[in-house]
């Protein structure tokens, strides 16, 4: 399903790697979603949301592959935006 988001997927997936934490690292990406391994073995996995037109949705797994939390929001219009909320999001459960 094509996604209506205003900005472009490439250009969120490319900033969320330059803002993550400092020691991780892409553990995979496909053409609309990223996974980043964060040093404390937590897992975020983000991309277009899969269920609506627009807007975006996250999940984190831990160091076991438990995936213990989801999250979702709207287009939020910029790149910096989308990713600033997606780390916020993030942050909260101890990413």
């Amino acid at each position: 399903m094509a996604t209506k988001n205003t900005v472009e997927i490439q250009t969120v997936l490319e900033l969320v790697k330059q803002t993550a934490p400092q020691d991780a690292r892409v553990s995979y990406e496909f053409p609309s979603y990223i996974s980043i391994l964060l040093a404390n073995g937590t897992e975020i996995c983000f991309g277009d949301s899969l269920e609506d037109e627009t807007g975006y949705t996250w999940s984190d797994c831990d160091a076991e592959g438990y995936n213990n939390n989801l999250g979702a929001f709207d287009d939020l219009g910029t790149a910096e935006a989308i990713v600033a909320e997606l780390w916020k999001q993030t942050a909260k459960v101890g990413a």
